[in-house]
């Protein structure tokens, strides 16, 4: 690795912007470098300094400010600049005559959760502290969506001071500006103005308030009037009349600048709002440009604070006492609202963010579609379903598949393993929602999807799904291990639909070719994992080839492809946690199996990048293998790299660096929703014809007085609700089900804790044995008394784990563990 010294990262710290492509401390193979003493008084600084606010992992952070299925949004740069599809719009602040651009990494949110970004800090004896957050006009995802945005600067001393504000409007990615760009800084948003083109792309939502042509055409023409920021005869942001002073530069540079100069009094405060319409309102629009500077900041800011906790409320299942685990779930939610993209026909498509990933994948929104019916929000699923099918004359003629017509500003992306992703995302929520329209409507379309798989697989000289390019993840040209996974996966589901609508004749052909299928794949899975010591690997043809993807889940979640207890799901999830985890996370780019024989060999193993979201297919098998305490360690590791809004990352960090994901930016959807569907399968999860409650409970969650709650959490089975209140000795766990008629489960299966030690168990009043760490209980019942000790007394939490991060990425222990955050067991050979 290339080296520096922490006095870098440090520096850009206490300055308050980060050094993008400047890596952390060089570690040697086996974590034996050692720290000069004169680093490590630096690396205290570095640390000190992370830890005296909220912690965030990424040095280049991020956010995205929207409304729920509103096509555009606001993007909220790394250092504090607020960006539209079309412009910038950045402060500069300081003494009048040197002032500098704002630049803060560290930022958060209202509520911890609530869509409103806040930041400040200090500057030339001054407090800047600004907040921001982003809403369509009436509230309504059609119209254009405003940033508000807010400084307020109070003075701390004991005398007077002088200060100004610079608000300038212009291209994200200028040449020139009043203020210079650093080259990297320069990079970043040309890579950003890139990552908004999907954006731009909404022409039907554009041309409600803007003239494209007119705009580009006339960038030089600024003007400042009655608190109206105009450039090319656009209004482009508003402010405050009073004090004003436009720049005279501004023109020569294309952008719209405006200086605010004030004097404060000790002790005094001072407060400035600004607006800026995502898309820029045309003069020639005056009922647009009105409703913009009508606007009201305080009105807007009660409705949409009132929005948001309402669109949280109808999500809110579950709730454990650990607020960093609260407010990534709360917030990934807002994530993937802020995600969703209303369509000119009125379609919502579920996009993965609104930057470089502002398309709709099969693959992806199926987890979306199942995550929302977690969470009791069927609406939302339900719109997103219509994406996944082809529409003729107001009617599905089919599932979107590879060369499927797309709808006009649809962004479909659809790649092999589509064929089932489409019907698990269908039977999974008819299941959940006992949809009878809905199945009625797609169930003629079953039977060709299914024999299309049918005719590909006979075509195959193995039986199997074909072939397939190295188009993405596993990245191999062969067959696909997880195709075959997504294959019986929907078949399953194929069948559940065809028994709900009572077919069984189709049903009983249609588990045919499951069992047909599973028979032959399988035969020839185990065959392969032979030769890496029952590891499966991410293609069929291989043990080497390609990169850990599906085939980490071990074919346990979602695909139920393998028994539990099948020797191959252990042999996998533990070489991939054993060998491609770096930082307490699963890396990208190589596959275990490989892995282990180069660490075997001596030599070094694929590099790859950490994933933040991969590593829920380890965490999914470990929870349904009951391994409890490595789904906690693995939950905290993945929040100790988030950034201090809670937002996730997808790939492109090599370990122990730069902490920069560069033009792969956050927030990233697919992470939220699967952070979302493992917090739920923790407390709550199917499993055949039972219902798991609390299958994984971290230790602060079960402290004496705290509760852990479920509140009318959908299952197959129907609604689960439980409590779970905790004393020194014991705990009560109080039911409240709420079956579907004739389709209650067969059973619940409680989990105890393993740092507990259970002496003594009631359900409903009657003695009750614990058999393997777990209680059995029937579906009905009602109240569970447990007596229990604490056996020990694991330290794990979010804090411990940010801590443990910090130690090693900037003292660099010698000899310390670097794959993993937390101590753990010496690794097999």
């Amino acid at each position: 690795m290339r080296r520096f010294t922490p006095s870098l990262v440090l520096a850009a710290l206490i300055g308050g912007s980060p050094l993008p492509g400047q890596p952390a401390l060089a570690l040697a193979s086996g974590g034996k470098t050692q720290v000069p003493p004169e680093v490590a008084d630096e690396a205290g600084k570095a640390i000190q300094q992370e830890l005296s606010e909220p912690f965030c992992y990424f040095m280049v952070p991020t956010d995205q400010l929207g409304f729920r299925s509103a096509p555009k949004a606001a993007i909220v740069t790394h250092d504090g600049a607020f960006v539209s599809p079309f412009g910038q719009l950045a402060f500069s602040v300081g003494a009048p005559e040197s002032p500098r651009p704002v630049s803060k990494r560290v930022k958060t949110l209202v509520d911890g959760h609530l869509p409103v970004i806040q930041f400040g800090f200090d500057r030339d004896g001054l407090h800047y502290a600004f907040e921001a957050f982003a809403t369509p006009v009436s509230l309504d995802p059609k119209n254009n969506l405003i940033t508000f945005i807010e400084c307020t600067v109070s003075n701390p001393g004991a005398q007077a001071r002088k200060g100004l504000i610079r608000a300038q409007f212009g291209d994200i990615a200028p040449e020139i500006s009043v203020d210079p760009f650093y080259g990297w800084a320069r990079t970043y948003r040309q890579n950003l103005k890139q990552a908004l083109e999907a954006q731009r792309s909404t022409k039907w939502h554009t041309r409600r308030f803007m003239d494209e042509e007119a705009f580009a055409a006339s960038l030089q023409k600024v003007d400042w009037a009655q608190g109206q920021a105009l450039q090319g005869g656009h209004l482009v942001f508003s402010g405050p009349a009073a004090g004003a002073r436009p720049h005279p530069s501004a023109g020569a540079l294309r952008q719209a600048v405006v200086d605010y100069a004030f004097d404060l009094p000790a002790g005094g405060r001072r407060t400035w709002r600004f607006k800026m319409p995502a898309v820029p309102v045309s003069l020639k629009k005056p009922e647009a440009v009105r409703e913009v500077m009508e606007a009201g900041h305080d009105d807007y800011r009660a409705r949409t604070l009132a929005y948001w906790k309402q669109e949280i409320a109808q999500a809110d299942r579950f709730t454990v006492a650990d607020p960093k685990v609260m407010d990534t779930l709360k917030t990934s939610l807002v994530n993937d609202l802020i995600a969703s993209e209303l369509s000119e026909e009125g379609r919502v498509y579920q996009r993965v963010n609104k930057l470089h990933y502002n398309y709709f994948w099969i693959r992806d929104a199926s987890y979306f579609v199942r995550t929302y019916d977690m969470l009791g929000m069927p609406r939302m699923a339900r719109q997103m379903l219509d994406s996944f099918l082809v529409w003729q004359d107001g009617k599905p003629v089919g599932f979107f598949a590879p060369g499927s017509p797309q709808p006009a500003g649809a962004r479909l992306s659809v790649q092999d393993d589509y064929w089932g992703q489409v019907l698990w995302a269908f039977g999974a929520h008819l299941r959940t929602n006992q949809d009878r329209a809905l199945l009625e409507q797609i169930y003629p379309l079953l039977g060709p999807h299914i024999d299309a798989f049918v005719a590909k697989c006979a075509k195959d000289p193995r039986g199997l799904w074909p072939v397939a390019g190295p188009y993405d993840n596993e990245a191999i040209n062969g067959h696909y291990t997880g195709h075959s996974f997504w294959a019986l996966l929907g078949l399953k589901y194929a069948v559940s639909m065809a028994q709900t609508m009572g077919r069984a004749g189709d049903a009983a052909k249609w588990q045919k070719v499951h069992d047909d299928y599973s028979a032959n794949f399988l035969k020839q899975l185990r065959e392969l994992a032979s030769q890496s010591e029952g590891y499966i690997p991410p293609g069929m043809d291989k043990a080497t080839d390609g990169s850990d993807w599906d085939n980490a889940s071990a074919g346990l979640y979602p695909f139920e492809a393998l028994a539990k207890d099948d020797p191959l799901v252990r042999k996998t999830l533990d070489m991939v946690r054993d060998f491609n985890y770096r930082e307490g996370v699963i890396t990208y780019g190589g596959n275990a199996w490989v892995a282990k024989q180069r660490r075997r060999e001596g030599k070094k193993p694929p590099e790859g990048t950490l994933h933040h979201y991969e590593i829920f297919s380890v965490t999914e098998g470990n929870t349904i293998l009951g391994e409890q305490r490595k789904v906690v360690e693995d939950l905290y590791s993945i929040l100790a790299h988030t950034g201090s809004t809670h937002s996730g990352f997808e790939f492109g960090i090599p370990a122990w660096t730069t902490r920069d994901p560069g033009d792969n930016f956050t927030p990233h959807g697919w992470f939220a929703a699967r952070y979302l569907a493992q917090v739920r399968n923790m407390l709550v999860r199917e499993e055949g014809r039972q219902v798991h409650l609390a299958s994984v409970l971290a230790p602060k969650w079960v402290e004496p007085g705290k509760q852990v709650r479920v509140s009318e959490a959908p299952t197959f089975f129907g609604q689960v609700s439980y409590t779970l209140d905790c004393r020194a000795d014991g705990a009560t766990l109080s039911l409240d089900n709420r079956w579907k008629a004739a389709a209650a489960p067969e059973s619940l299966v409680l989990h105890l804790p393993w740092f507990l030690k259970v002496s003594a168990a009631t359900i409903d009043g009657a003695p009750a044995p614990i058999a393997q760490g777990s209680l059995l209980l029937p579906a009905g019942a009602r109240q569970v008394r447990l007596t229990w000790s604490q056996t020990e007394k694991p330290n794990l939490s979010y804090e411990e784990a940010v801590r443990l991060y910090l130690e090693k990425y900037y003292r660099q222990p010698a000899g310390a563990n670097y794959d993993f955050l937390f101590p753990q067991p010496a690794r097999a050979k």
